[in-house]
């Protein structure tokens, strides 16, 4: 007879057996999600005599939810001087995120915001605004980019 026991090397290298049915010839992973991704496991078997052998490890991938953004708020009305944030909510990714806030004038394109690389943006309204839409580009930790619907900002 041999005797079974499974480990699980996690994405930090830390290595600990698994104790819910690891002692088993087979083992299934359950209960996984996208921060399991590069998870390794294998398996150490015993015969009789004690003679060991150790499994290659099997690696566990995982895709990433789709990232999703939205923003908060989709609009806001103000005068001239006001103060007005704007955020990038992420629902779903695999992080880390970046994000790159952007604005559009009226009939133009779309243009970066130098500086403007965290999740919300704080704006000091002046006339100009009034005319533009603006919207954050977000990029998740697998490469994947996803963006917030344009926000406006209405005079009062």
């Amino acid at each position: 007879p041999y005797t079974y026991q499974w480990y699980l090397v996690t994405s930090d290298n830390d290595v600990g057996k698994i104790r819910n049915g690891g002692n088993e010839y087979q083992y299934t992973v359950t209960g996984v999600w996208y921060m399991m991704d590069g998870w390794q496991y294998y398996c150490v078997i015993t015969d009789s005599a004690g003679t060991t052998v150790t499994s290659n490890r099997a690696t566990l991938t995982v895709k990433a939810p789709p990232l999703y953004v939205y923003s908060n708020p989709p609009s806001v009305t103000c005068r001239v001087g006001d103060t007005v944030y704007f955020n990038a909510v992420v629902e779903s990714g695999k992080g880390p995120y970046t994000y790159q806030w952007q604005y559009k004038s009226s009939g133009g394109a779309w243009a970066d915001i130098t500086g403007q690389q965290d999740d919300y943006i704080t704006i000091v309204v002046n006339n100009v605004d009034f005319t533009r839409e603006y919207r954050c580009v977000v990029t998740d930790g697998v490469g994947n980019t996803a963006t917030t619907d344009p926000m406006r900002i209405y005079k009062k």
